[in-house]
């Protein structure tokens, strides 16, 4: 059996493994808005995959977030995306 070694270097289109950035800030949520107002969290790979969209929940929840990771273009661009 083949395997294939990605490169993280290498941008991916969101939209093949998971949701656009406009998918993750609209999709339906069972969660009472404002309910992380006022709270702070950090997430550690904020920039893709499943830390990317915790950090998109946990911002339409109304929770101030930090992300870090190891790419800044990446961090960059989520950062820009969450509103």
């Amino acid at each position: 059996m083949a395997s294939s070694i990605s490169n993280p270097d290498i941008e991916q289109d969101d939209a093949r493994w998971g949701m656009t950035p406009e998918q993750l800030a609209t999709h339906p949520m069972v969660f009472a808005d404002g309910l992380l107002d006022g709270r702070v969290f950090v997430v550690s790979g904020g920039g893709s995959g499943m830390g990317k969209a915790m950090t998109f929940l946990l911002a339409r929840l109304g929770a101030r977030v930090m992300i870090c990771g190891r790419r800044e273009n990446k961090l960059a661009e989520t950062a820009g995306q969450v509103k």
